[in-house]
Order: C-alpha cells, then sequence, then structure tokens
C-alpha cells in the first residue's frame, strides 16, 4: 500500500494517497500554440512536446503524486461523432507542426513510467473521469491537469476530494479549482457544468445549446431549477421568449448535456493504482536518451535533481552509464600548502600532457573581474583536482599559469585573464573557452552558467558546498576539462572553431585588458549636468500637469494609465496584466497622432534616464582604486555576435541631443593625455552592398557617393541635376536601413509619418531599384526555412526556428531576425577583427596609447599627445583593412581632451609608421 504524503500540496489532505492525471491531449493542444516555435536541427517540431514535459516535470517536482497516469484521445471516432454529426466540426484539422508532436508525447510519458490510457469509442476526457472516479473511491486525492474546462464538472470536495488544475495562460499559469472556485466562476456546483453547457451550448465543441439563452441567463435559470430536466418540467414558468426556445430546443439541449457529460464508467482494463510512483520513478536512461534526440538541452539540466531526489526516496540509482557526475569520490583532490607540494602537482599535471582545466575561486559570487577577490584557483586533469589557496601560491604556480607553451581550458577566459592579471599573473597558454564555446553553438541562449553545460554536454552535475569551496573549486575545473571535447565535437561539425580560435579567445584578452585599463570621468561635469536635467524634467513635468489638469506620479504606470486613457480619453494600445500599455511603442505612437502630453511624457522619460542611469549614477561607479569607470565588455550576450556593456551600460548614451552630449562631454583623457574615436562609416550599408551584389550599391559606395540621396533620387524619380531634399533625404536614408532590418511597412509608416500604403509603395520602389536586394532577403529567408539558422560571412550563426512556426507573428518576428542577422553579425565580427589587428599594431609600434572602450561601430583610445596622429593613422588603417569588401570600409578618426569635443583629424594617409611584424 501507499506510503503516505509527507507535504502538503495544492490543499490537499496530509493523509491521503494522490493520484495526479494528466488530460495528455489537452496540454499538447495548449501547449502547441502557447510555446514560440521549437524544432531540432533536423527541423521537427518540437514546441507542443516541449511544454507537455515541462508540464509533467513541474507536476511532478511539485506534486510528488503517488500515482500517475496520462490520458489521450484514442484515433476513431467516438460516440459523441456518431451521435452528433456536427459535433467539433468547426475545428480546424490538427497543424501539420503539431501532428508529428504526439507520439513523443507518448514516448515521454513511458520514458518517465507515466502509464497510457486511451480507449475506443471514448474522449480522453473519460478516461479521465472515469480513473477519478475509481480513484476517490479507494480514498485517493485527485488532481486532473487539462486546459479543458469541460473537467471541472468532475470537481468534487467532499468524496476523494478530485481538483482540477486549469491553465490560463501558456502552460505553467495555472489555477486550482475546488468546488468553491467553480462557484465563483459560473454562480453553480461542478455538478451542473454539463447542464450549462447543454442550454448555452459550446462553441469549441459545436454543441448548439438553446438559441437565445447565453451563460448568464442559462447560470440563473440553473440556480432556480438546478438541472436541465427540472427546468423543462417547470418550462411554462419562464418568461414567453425563453419558454418558447426552450420548447423547441428541448431535445437538442438534452442531447448537448448529454454530450458534454463526461462518462465515468468505461472499461479501463487493467489499472493499478497501488504501483507507488515515488518508488518506482521516471527511467531515467530512457528520458535523457529522449531529451537529447528531441533536443531538449535546457529541461536535461533539471534532470539531476529530481535523480538526487528519487535516489533520496529510496529508487532505483540511475545506471552508471546514463551520467558521469563530477562528485568528490571521482576525484583525488588535494591542497597542496607549500612550494614543494605545487611543484609536484604541476610536474603531474605536465605530464598528462592534454590541457588542464582552470577554475577560479573569488569572492562574491557575482563579481565584475574588477571587483572580485582571488581567493583561490583550481585545477583538475584525468580526475584529479586541485585547489591552490592563492594566499601560497608559489613561482612555480605563477609560470605555469603564464607559460604559453602548457595548455589550458577556462570558463570564461575574459573574466579569468582579468582577474588573474589585476593579482600580477598574466594568464597564457589557453586554448579553449567553454563558455565561449556555448555561446558559438547557441547564441540565444538566456546565459552558459557552468553548472548548466556541465549537464547538457557531459551528463555531469556540480554542487557548490559553500563549506568545502576548496573541493567544488576543484570539481568545476574537472567539469571544465571535460566540456573541452564534446563542445569541440560540436564546433567543427558547426563550423565554428575557427571564430572561436581566430576570434573569441584572443578578443576576450583584449577586452579584459580594456575593462582593466577603464575609462576617466569627470565628477563634477556630471553634477552639473544632473543640476541641468532635473530642470529640464521640472519643466516638463509642469507642461504635462498643465495638459492632465492635475499632478500625479509620471514614473508610475498605473497612474500613467488612469490619467491617459481613463481620464483623457486617449486611444488605448495592448492591453496587459496590469492594463492598457504605457510603453515606448504606445506613446510614441499617440505622439505621432498629436497627442502632445504623450510626446512630453516620452521626453521626460528620455531625461529620466539620463539623469538615473548616468549623471547621478557614473561619479558612484568611479574605482576608488584606479579613478575611473569600468564597464564590463559582455561577449556572450547578444544572438548577433556585438558586444554589450554594462556596469555601467556606456553602449546607449544618445548623441543627437544636447543633454546627451552634455553627459559624453563628461569621459575625458586622463592628464597629458588626449582621446581618439575611431567610427565605421555606414558599415551596415557598405556590408549591405557587399553581400547583396547588388550593382547599383556597389557602384554608390565604390564611388563614395552619398548612398541616401542616391536611393531618394530613384524611390522618388528625381532627375539629374535637380537637388534632393532632406526631407526626401531623410526619408531615403529611412527606407535604407529599414530594409536592412527588416522593417515592415507599418513601422515605416510610423517612422516617417505617412500612411501604410505610402511606406508599402516607397518600399517596393526601393526594391525594383536594387534588384539585387530582393534576391538577397528571398535567398536569406529560403535558406532559413531550409536550416533553421542564419550566419554571418565569417560563419557566426543565430537560431532561428520560428521561421517556419505556423503563428505569424512568430514568423514575422523570425524572418525580420534573419534577414538582418548576416549584416548586423558580419559587422560586429569585422570590428572585433579590427580591435585584434589594433591591438597588435600598438604592441607591434610600441605605443604608450590604449583602447578603452568599444561602442558598436566606434574604438575610443587614449594615448599621449605625441602620438595622436600616428595612433589615428594607425587605427584608420587597421579598421579599414579588417576585412576584404567588394566596397571600400571608410573610418572617420577624430581626437580631443573629451568624447564630445573631439574634431576630424585630417591628411591621415600621409602619416608613416613602421609595417606590422
Amino acid at each position: 500500500m501507499f506510503r503516505r504524503v509527507g507535504l502538503q500540496h495544492c490543499g490537499y489532505n496530509l493523509h491521503m494517497p494522490k493520484l495526479v492525471i494528466l488530460d495528455a491531449n489537452s496540454l499538447l493542444y495548449r501547449g502547441f500554440f502557447a510555446m514560440r516555435y521549437l524544432s531540432t536541427s533536423d527541423r521537427t517540431p518540437t514546441n507542443a512536446v516541449f511544454a507537455f514535459v515541462m508540464m509533467l516535470l513541474t507536476i511532478l517536482e511539485r506534486e510528488k503524486p503517488d500515482a500517475i497516469f496520462a490520458a489521450f484521445d484514442h484515433p476513431t471516432p467516438t460516440f459523441r461523432h456518431k451521435e452528433l454529426a456536427s459535433y467539433k466540426a468547426q475545428r480546424k484539422p490538427i497543424p501539420d507542426d503539431l501532428k508529428p508532436q504526439r507520439q513523443p508525447a507518448r514516448d515521454a510519458a513511458a520514458a518517465f513510467n507515466v502509464p497510457v490510457i486511451e480507449v475506443e469509442g471514448v474522449e480522453a476526457d473519460d478516461a479521465v473521469g472515469t480513473l477519478a472516479e475509481i480513484a476517490k473511491n479507494e480514498g485517493f486525492e485527485v488532481l486532473i491537469v487539462t486546459g479543458d474546462g469541460d473537467a471541472l464538472q468532475l470537481v468534487d470536495d467532499e468524496q476523494g476530494p478530485v481538483k482540477v488544475m486549469m491553465m490560463v495562460k501558456g502552460v505553467t499559469d495555472t489555477v486550482i479549482y475546488d468546488e468553491k472556485a467553480v462557484r465563483d466562476r459560473y454562480g453553480l456546483d461542478p455538478s451542473q457544468i454539463p447542464d450549462l453547457k447543454g442550454i448555452k451550448g459550446d462553441a469549441s465543441d459545436n454543441l448548439p445549446g438553446v438559441p437565445g439563452i447565453g451563460e448568464k441567463g442559462a447560470s440563473k435559470l440553473l440556480g432556480q431549477y438546478k438541472t436541465l430536466e427540472e427546468l423543462i418540467y417547470h418550462v411554462d414558468e419562464l418568461p414567453v421568449k425563453q419558454r418558447d426556445a426552450l420548447i423547441a430546443h428541448t431535445d437538442g439541449a438534452l442531447l448537448c448535456k448529454r454530450l458534454a457529460t463526461i462518462l465515468r464508467d468505461v472499461p479501463l482494463g487493467d489499472i493499478d493504482l497501488n504501483d507507488n510512483y515515488q518508488e518506482t520513478g521516471p527511467d531515467f536512461a530512457a528520458v535523457r536518451a529522449l531529451f537529447e534526440k528531441l533536443e531538449f538541452h535546457t529541461l536535461l539540466r533539471r534532470l539531476p535533481g529530481l535523480e538526487a531526489a528519487q535516489r533520496a526516496k529510496g529508487g532505483a540509482a540511475p545506471p552508471a552509464a546514463l551520467t558521469t557526475p563530477v562528485t568528490r569520490s571521482q576525484i583525488e583532490h588535494s591542497v597542496p600548502t607549500n612550494a614543494a607540494a605545487i611543484d609536484a602537482m604541476l610536474a603531474r599535471f605536465t605530464a598528462a600532457n592534454a590541457p588542464v582545466g582552470i577554475q577560479l575561486h573569488f569572492t562574491p559570487a557575482k563579481a565584475t573581474l574588477m571587483d572580485a577577490s582571488l581567493k583561490g584557483v583550481g585545477l583538475a586533469i584525468d580526475g584529479a583536482g586541485a585547489y591552490v589557496d592563492w594566499s601560497n601560491v608559489s613561482p612555480a604556480l605563477k609560470a605555469y599559469l603564464e607559460d604559453a607553451s602548457k595548455p589550458k581550458t577556462v570558463h570564461d577566459l575574459k573574466f579569468a585573464a582579468g582577474v588573474l592579471g589585476r593579482n600580477g599573473v598574466e594568464l597564457r597558454g589557453v586554448t579553449f573557452d567553454t563558455h565561449v564555446a556555448a555561446y558559438l553553438l547557441n547564441a540565444g541562449r538566456a546565459g552558459y552558467p557552468l553548472r548548466e553545460l556541465a549537464a547538457d554536454f557531459a551528463g555531469t552535475e556540480l554542487l557548490f558546498d559553500e563549506d568545502d569551496p576548496e573541493s567544488s573549486v576543484a570539481d568545476e575545473a574537472a567539469a571544465i576539462a571535460a566540456l573541452r571535447e564534446p563542445l569541440m565535437a560540436r564546433l567543427e561539425s558547426d563550423g565554428l572553431a575557427q571564430l572561436l580560435f581566430d576570434i573569441e579567445l584572443p578578443l576576450a584578452v583584449v577586452l579584459a585588458r580594456i575593462e582593466r585599463t577603464g575609462v576617466t570621468v569627470d565628477g563634477d561635469i556630471l553634477k552639473e549636468a544632473s543640476k541641468r536635467l532635473a530642470e529640464l524634467m521640472a519643466g516638463l513635468e509642469a507642461e504635462i500637469y498643465a495638459i492632465a489638469g492635475e499632478e500625479f506620479a509620471i514614473g508610475s504606470t498605473k497612474k500613467l494609465q488612469e490619467i491617459l486613457f481613463d481620464k483623457l480619453k486617449l486611444p488605448a494600445g495592448k492591453k496587459n496584466k496590469t492594463g492598457y500599455s504605457t510603453g515606448a511603442e504606445v506613446l510614441d505612437d499617440l505622439a505621432a497622432k498629436g497627442h502632445e502630453i504623450a510626446s512630453k511624457i516620452v521626453a521626460w522619460r528620455e531625461l529620466s534616464k539620463l539623469k538615473s542611469t548616468y549623471a547621478d549614477a557614473l561619479p558612484a561607479l568611479i574605482n576608488p582604486e584606479t579613478g575611473k569607470v569600468h564597464t564590463s565588455l559582455n561577449q556572450t550576450a547578444t544572438s548577433t555576435g556585438r558586444l554589450s556593456s554594462s556596469n555601467p551600460n556606456l553602449q546607449n548614451i544618445p548623441i543627437r541631443t544636447e543633454v546627451g552630449r552634455e553627459i559624453r562631454k563628461a569621459f575625458i583623457a586622463s592628464p597629458g593625455c588626449v582621446l581618439v574615436s575611431a567610427d565605421y562609416s555606414q558599415i551596415e550599408l557598405r556590408l549591405f552592398a557587399h553581400m547583396t551584389h547588388d550593382p547599383g550599391l556597389v557602384q554608390a559606395f565604390a564611388a563614395d557617393d552619398d548612398i541616401h540621396s542616391r536611393t531618394a533620387r530613384l524611390i522618388f524619380k528625381i532627375p539629374e541635376g535637380q537637388p534632393v531634399t532632406s526631407d526626401q533625404r531623410r526619408q531615403a536614408k529611412t527606407i535604407n536601413f529599414a530594409v536592412i532590418y527588416g522593417a515592415s511597412a507599418f513601422r515605416v509608416s510610423a517612422e516617417l509619418g505617412v500612411s501604410q500604403a505610402v511606406a508599402s509603395e516607397l518600399i517596393k520602389t526601393y526594391l525594383a531599384s536594387y534588384p539585387g536586394v530582393r534576391e538577397y532577403l528571398e535567398k536569406i529567408l529560403d535558406d532559413a526555412r531550409a536550416k533553421g539558422f542564419v550566419h554571418t560571412m565569417l560563419g557566426r550563426r543565430r537560431y532561428v526556428p520560428e521561421v517556419n512556426s505556423t503563428n505569424y507573428q512568430f514568423r514575422q518576428a523570425a524572418e525580420r531576425e534573419a534577414a538582418n542577422m548576416p549584416v548586423q553579425g558580419t559587422s560586429a565580427d569585422i570590428i572585433k577583427l579590427a580591435m585584434l589587428k589594433v591591438d597588435k599594431a600598438l604592441t607591434d609600434q610600441k605605443l604608450a596609447a590604449k583602447m578603452v572602450l568599444q561602442v558598436h561601430d566606434e574604438l575610443l583610445f587614449e594615448c599621449p599627445e605625441s602620438e595622436v596622429r600616428t595612433l589615428a593613422a594607425l587605427v584608420k588603417e587597421g579598421m579599414e583593412s579588417a576585412f576584404p569588401l567588394d566596397v571600400p570600409l571608410r573610418v572617420e578618426a577624430k581626437s580631443g581632451r573629451n568624447w564630445w569635443e573631439v574634431t576630424p583629424l585630417e591628411d591621415l594617409d600621409e602619416v608613416e609608421f613602421s609595417p606590422q611584424s
């Protein structure tokens, strides 16, 4: 018999065994439309089965059922179809992408040792109802998990009890229904649900009910007469319209009730409720094999915890071949505390002639490389691990870490190189970075923590023990070493290895140096900017209050909703959980329609962000040791390969507004130095010309024409000799970039302030003027649909599985991503190549100049005044020759005392410097 449940979930009795019944068909169907499109690398759709498995995992973890079953529809017609030919006839056919997911869902149930029940001639609901009836009669608590409201008629508080978990949004936003919850929703008892559907009908099942009586009227009638049959008996007491309608449709109403009633007595065969699932548990070998087949990497990460919990319950441990967890029993740990012991350890690692896994031990846990306090270093190879306390670091270990001939593998080279550099060690010989390798394989992941990668790619489980950090860090070093081979195999099979070795690994060292160098910021200028911003905000607030007729918290979403949509009655846009959206897109649209308050709120928000993010925050971020601000340049944060900036973000300082320029003025050169800025000119448009091979675009850039004026002449049909107006050029510029970014006519119309018809015609004329562009974009989308990904010229990938989605919005977004990524990603690759080339040139030329920042297409340097022209010429040459194209790359170099007041440097081609070695 059952071991009693020791933990209460969903309000259940603590002394009764629990049965969970999954309405699998409902979960699959709901999951298909709720989840974004997912597929395996061979384009097999998986979003519905992913949602089903995600719910199954959640149920097992939260509810800990003593028994669990999954009910599926049998493929044959049911008795309901025979009694009513139109039953569910209005439903669309099963989507093509859902059909192949039904069998993997059954396979998932089998792998988890969840018995499947399906009965010929009835629906899954009937199997669920019968099983629930049997279980509650045997003393079980029953939880039915479904997305179908029909199951609410099975709710029973007295015997059982039986509750229903309904999905209200997606597959994880759920609500538990007991009898009170059903009454709150319908005003009826659960047993009256079939009566309700008999009267009002059910559009989802194509049950007509009684015309003219809706849900409100039906609920009121049932509140008085309790059942449909009783209502029919007292039909003469009803108002004339209801009476006549019910008399005319009595037979139909009774049929609808019968068809809406879930059966509770269908034959289920041999059902054993006494097979305790808490002791049996999943077949983890089968589960892992299925997840690997379906490429459910994120779900694989949840298995170690489930396996550990199962073992703790006394269930059978998974077979040894299933996982190879890095546990302390498998790794020989040592903690050498003197020079002789460290030398012996290094001799052993060197003799192994294989890359050693290196992991740093630092605090706090989420430190940047500038504030991490180094405590120790873990090293591991061939099942042997060691931990060296940093206070015991010997000259031999320092020499080993700096020896380029000793191959090493790390997790996040930029961080490791930066932290060790701050502690007097120049890390060399790193030939693999598990963090960056995982990013290259899938740039769309939310993150790449070592624990997740170890579970995904090496089947290992890492648990950091705060009471024994030395062993935990050695474990992590061993996991890093173990990850090298599987990640390397994937990189090579996807053609991504050269990106790692030629760009990302050497770039990590450059980025670490930039972060350590930092940039000087003048706190006094920022204080003045803060005062100026406060004054401007106060002025806007007064104007906003005057229009609103009252003072209110402009930064409060709730108050803004009340003012804009309740009081001022402005046209509302999309609605979310908190009410109508007040996001930037909504406010921009209102402003474009002439609502002055919206444009002023947009301006106020921009000023507020500048004040809080930069003017007020930057002085507090000045490092007390260096006197500079040290941003983090993130190497693995974007899906296109671009670097991003955080803590603080220095890539989003606006330069088109006066106050934005005031912020840039605060970025200054150190005493005796100046800043040199080098910026690519229209690199994405130039890349677009190269990649499309369109003769018109290529010729324009080859001749150094103004591409926006040229496009304006074509789309507005301006004769030669007639000038292009500034407004025509502005519109052409918008079209030029809109096509690259895959913007729709709707977006273009909003930006230009023209109708969608006009915007659509402008785009159409553009594509006719540059025929190579249309051909290129069509090929990109064809490739994306066939492969599931797009790539840059250097092979960097971005997966866009939703490009084949049946959901229009998902598909359109994926198509825009697919069109844009090759250009934006190649631009990112090129500036990374330029950074590497320029960094090497600085060393070769023995210049004192330092690279201090990268912002999209711009590099910023600090150098002595005597080096300005040499540096500018060197940087210009390095950036323009970073990657060969059919059109020339152009770079403008400027210099000045601060970041805003930099002025162009002329005649740099005449500057001489030694050839690079």
